[in-house]
């Protein structure tokens, strides 16, 4: 469909007219002998749509190869407006996954996270068997293996390089009973060109901008074992770049001064380098067993960093009451935090356990990134661990933030559009 024509291009497998052409601009309007003696006819199209055409070759190479473009940069984009009802509805179609692509089977043992790098062309998969599986997509969109990281603990998390080209990797490994550390990998060869401890484990290792404004590419890790002391709670700033020879260096150190809060600060998410304010969304709680507020926090200025120093962060910290929040994520362009909860059971009344019973439901709650005002509210997945220790459920954005997904316990994966607020897709047959 040409907006500007108003026109569908329709390709003929025969030549329909005299002129031997067989790709032909159509209008849909009904203009036949019936629609003529039945007016009401003329407000239903010609066509019949059976199913939306595969992404073409160009498509196709804007979403796999990893380019500087707009979208591989991080380029902030405004809210997508279309001129007609078709071009919202084909466009969300061609944006909503409909049907398993492929499987991969490299893991021995469970996969905690998957990450496609800003481009697309990347993938990488972390699993409980301590590897990291590093994929290329081929034009087909099929993953095809490139290495496998080894590591010394389970593997959590992975970040990739921020910047074009994606060739690096940060990975958060770690568990209970072992050792927990951050490390920076190449990835074609692979090498860890970093590795450092970061503490608790899952404080997920990312690389930010240090200092803001400008800044080359550092490490934001956890602390060490004492990384909460007095009310406080440390990361730290490690040089990515440096000689083989040379030990880890420490840039700088964050001391997060939580007050009234009786949990630390978990799962700390950067904001997109498009953003440029250096904020970093992360989740904490007034309890043991579960947090019920996002914490934000912003990166040391330019003019503020040296060396090694130590840094007095200031936290703005959002309550998020009567539910238990399981994870925050930026969406790509930094407009909105989607955070995934479960609500608790009981009512009005606040339970006074330390860990109050939770609901089987999840709702994943769309929050403006600088008001933190709640813009909508999407259901339908489930999950079935205890108040203790629930599970952490990580979310994802992509069709400039209007298609929103999240995993459940139910093993599924969910799809909605956020300003429609409908589910779109229930992804079912994962183990």
């Amino acid at each position: 469909f040409d907006i500007r024509r108003n026109r569908y291009l329709v390709h003929y497998d025969e030549p329909p007219g005299d002129d031997g052409e067989v790709d032909i601009w159509e209008v849909d309007v009904r203009r036949d002998a019936a629609a003529l003696r039945n007016p009401s006819l003329q407000s239903q199209s010609r066509f019949r749509f059976l199913t939306l055409p595969e992404d073409t070759d160009g498509d196709k190479a804007q979403h796999v190869s990893c380019d500087s473009s707009a979208s591989s940069r991080g380029v902030s984009v405004r809210e997508r407006r279309f001129s007609s009802w078709r071009e919202e509805l084909r466009f969300t179609a061609l944006h909503t996954p409909r049907r398993r692509k492929a499987t991969i089977r490299d893991h021995l043992d469970e996969v905690l996270f998957t990450a496609f790098s800003p481009c697309g062309g990347m993938l990488a998969t972390c699993s409980r068997d301590r590897r990291t599986g590093i994929y290329r997509m081929d034009p087909e969109g099929l993953p095809q293996r490139v290495a496998i990281l080894a590591h010394d603990s389970t593997v959590l998390r992975a970040h990739w390089w921020p910047e074009y080209p994606h060739r690096r990797l940060a990975v958060s490994t770690g568990g209970p009973l072992e050792t927990s550390s951050a490390e920076v990998w190449e990835v074609e060869p692979p090498t860890c060109l970093l590795k450092v401890p970061s503490t608790p484990f899952d404080i997920y290792a990312a690389v930010i901008r240090w200092p803001v404004g400008g800044g080359s590419w550092a490490l934001l890790t956890g602390g060490d074992r004492n990384f909460f002391v007095n009310g406080a709670q440390e990361l730290r700033v490690w040089q990515i770049d440096k000689p083989a020879a040379q030990e880890a260096h420490l840039l700088g150190r964050l001391r997060l001064q939580l007050g009234s809060t009786s949990n630390h600060c978990h799962c700390p998410e950067p904001a997109p380098d498009c953003e440029g304010s250096g904020r970093i969304a992360a989740l904490t709680g007034t309890g043991p067993y579960q947090c019920d507020a996002i914490v934000l926090f912003a990166l040391p200025a330019e003019h503020k960093t040296e060396e090694g120093r130590e840094h007095q962060v200031e936290l703005l910290v959002h309550p998020l009451p009567k539910r238990a929040v399981l994870s925050v994520k930026w969406s790509r362009d930094g407009r909105f935090l989607i955070v995934n909860t479960r609500p608790h059971l009981g009512g009005d009344e606040e339970p006074a356990h330390p860990a109050p019973p939770l609901s089987t439901l999840i709702e994943l709650l769309v929050l403006d990134a600088n008001s933190l005002d709640t813009l909508s509210v999407h259901g339908g997945h489930y999950a079935f661990t205890t108040a203790e220790a629930p599970f952490i459920l990580h979310t994802d954005s992509w069709g400039d933030s209007d298609l929103l997904a999240s995993g459940g316990e139910d093993r599924c994966v969910h799809v909605w559009h956020r300003r429609h607020r409908r589910q779109l897709q229930r992804l079912e047959g994962h183990t």
